[in-house]
């Protein structure tokens, strides 16, 4: 766990925009997984800041995404931080903030 002020490492994706042509095809499944995995690799958290679409927020939630504190899970603009599982084990929600 992190001590009381220190930060913890992240990557950060916000104002994520797709052309409704290129919707429904996997991609930010896809993307996201590589971008969870990237984080893991280089021992940071992945950010995913305001989250409106519904379709994010359930993918936010297959791929383990835990909303931040003060955030509600499926609520429009809600931010999720997706990590490995040291992750999950060593940092505690209420010790990471956007």
């Amino acid at each position: 766990m992190a001590a009381p002020g220190m930060a913890i490492p992240c990557i950060s994706l916000t104002n994520i925009e797709v052309a409704a042509t290129e919707r429904r095809r996997g991609h930010a499944r896809t993307t996201l997984r590589a971008l969870t995995r990237v984080a893991g690799d280089s021992r940071r958290l992945l950010v995913v800041e305001n989250v409106v679409s519904k379709h994010m927020h359930v993918l936010m939630g297959e791929l383990g995404g835990q909303p931040l504190p003060g955030n509600r899970p499926g609520a429009s603009g809600c931010n999720y931080w997706v990590g490995p599982p040291f992750a999950r084990k060593g940092w505690q929600p209420h010790e990471l903030a956007v």
